[in-house]
């Protein structure tokens, strides 16, 4: 099961939480960062567009090459795959569930696990979908677009591509 999200909203809630992480202590140290973003004071100083565009030219290209091999995986039959999108999630949390617990060939659904499920549902945060359409440039969209397209046979779509 592969929870997706839009590429333009994962650029966005990256940048977001690296912000986060420059008030945890110890940032800067590779304690509370990401393996592929060394978290220094470079990266603190940068102003939000240029944040975004380290997300972009740092992060993406490593989510792409997950998207293609999860999708590469599936359309050459060595994995079944269920692809639920965010929007899927927050629509309808409950059918989302039980969709993924069929899915794995589980006799059971969220109104026999409602009690140990209901903390979850508290917890599954809901992420402003489409916020990345609003903040990201068109130049740093066209950058993400033009990486996609060297995957012809990959489908963007679930991720807004």
């Amino acid at each position: 099961v592969v929870l997706v999200r839009r590429i333009y909203d994962i650029v966005v809630s990256m940048a977001h939480d690296l912000r986060e992480k420059e008030k945890l202590p110890g940032f800067g140290s590779g304690i509370n960062g990401y393996s592929f973003i060394w978290q220094n004071e470079d990266v603190k100083n940068l102003d939000d567009q240029r944040l975004l565009d380290l997300v972009v030219d740092l992060i993406v290209p490593w989510y792409v090459n997950f998207i293609v091999s999860w999708d590469s995986l599936a359309r050459n039959g060595n994995l079944e795959i269920l692809w639920v999108t965010y929007e899927e999630m927050m629509a309808d949390k409950k059918e989302t569930i039980n969709r993924v617990l069929s899915f794995a060939g589980l006799n059971a659904s969220v109104d026999t696990l409602e009690e140990s499920i209901a903390a979850k549902y508290r917890t599954f945060h809901i992420g402003n979908v489409g916020r990345g359409d609003t903040l990201l440039s068109a130049e740093q969209k066209c950058r993400i677009r033009h990486l996609c397209a060297y995957y012809p046979d990959t489908d963007f779509s679930k991720y807004g591509i």
